[in-house]
């Protein structure tokens, strides 16, 4: 008879397994893109399990960093390690930037506004930045739509070598 905490840990590690592969298939599917430093800008792709173990995600928004991490992280750089925040880009300006989630999902048109009451509608274009709304590259719904039918087997599958490792770690077979 398996505990309570035997059986979240292979319930976890069944979704975290097929989180993983799920993971690198949107990153095999952003490498083939047209997007510049696409190798780099895909360590960025989180992968995860949900709370409460009802299942796992796959992500391209920038991970949360609460006050205290962040703390942590601005310490670490002072001593001179490198911290990578998962999802953001740094660019040459040395500015962080949400590169994944705009080219996933793409951005809208920005316009200026004109400075006077009636002049509301005379701003200039600003263009875009990476793809236009709706138009992105779609790496990552991409592989949901590849890998879905499948993934509820393999999880079955994972679950299975799971317990029996868990079993036999503590000599229940």
């Amino acid at each position: 008879e398996m505990s309570d905490r035997q059986l979240r840990r292979v319930l976890k590690g069944a979704f975290r397994e097929e989180a993983r592969r799920m993971a690198n298939v949107a990153k095999r599917n952003l490498r083939s893109t047209t997007l510049s430093h696409a190798a780099s800008i895909a360590t960025g792709i989180r992968a995860g399990v949900k709370r409460g173990l009802i299942g796992y995600y796959v992500s391209v928004t920038p991970e949360k960093w609460s006050r205290k991490k962040y703390r942590a992280v601005q310490a670490a750089k002072a001593k001179g390690k490198i911290i990578i925040r998962k999802g953001i880009y740094t660019n040459t300006a040395n500015n962080e930037r949400p590169v994944l989630m705009w080219a996933e999902n793409g951005t809208k048109n920005r316009e200026s506004r004109g400075r006077g009451v009636f002049e509301r509608n005379r701003g200039h274009m600003f263009g875009k930045k990476g793809l236009p709304e709706g138009e992105g590259l779609g790496f990552l719904k991409r592989a949901e739509a590849t890998e879905t039918g499948v993934s509820v087997s393999r999880v079955a599958d994972s679950l299975d070598r799971h317990v029996r490792k868990i079993a036999t770690k503590y000599g229940m077979l």
